[in-house]
């Protein structure tokens, strides 16, 4: 399966696993989806929408502005984000 969250953030590394996955590359599209792995995690440290639009913000591909109840990440979560994404673009 995807994360449909990643996918919207990070398509190139997700499109890669899967595409490993479907080829049946099984050791390539494991070791993909380990690199994956600690970027799943982070964006999941709070609400994934929220995650979400804070790193394609940081990106400059839209607003980080949410509705409500949903509230922007804290700068713990952000970092660790951020800090994971970076090993994987």
């Amino acid at each position: 399966g995807v994360i449909s969250v990643a996918s919207n953030v990070a398509p190139g590394a997700v499109v890669r696993a899967t595409k490993l996955a479907l080829e049946g590359d099984r050791a390539e599209a494991r070791a993909a989806h380990l690199r994956l792995f600690p970027f799943y995690e982070a964006l999941f440290l709070e609400p994934g929408v929220a995650s979400a639009k804070a790193l394609l913000a940081k990106r400059g591909l839209c607003e980080n502005v949410l509705r409500e109840p949903m509230t922007p990440i804290g700068e713990a979560t952000r970092k660790a984000l951020f800090a994971a994404y970076e090993k994987i673009s």
